[in-house]
């Protein structure tokens, strides 16, 4: 499944470190950008991008 978290605090990173570990695709976002993101990226292990490359499936 594909995930797109808003939000990288301690929630956000918890639970996408928990999607991964579970084997889903993970995308990581905030309201500062991705470039705010990136030193988390090896820690993780997800993606990063911006919230308006998500889509609606429902």
């Amino acid at each position: 499944m594909k995930i797109g978290i808003i939000g990288a605090g301690f929630v956000g990173r918890s639970i996408a470190k928990l999607a991964l570990q579970a084997g889903h695709d993970v995308m990581l976002s905030n309201s500062r950008g991705p470039q705010t993101l990136f030193s988390l990226r090896p820690m993780i292990g997800c993606q990063v991008g911006r919230a308006d490359r998500g889509r609606r499936i429902w």
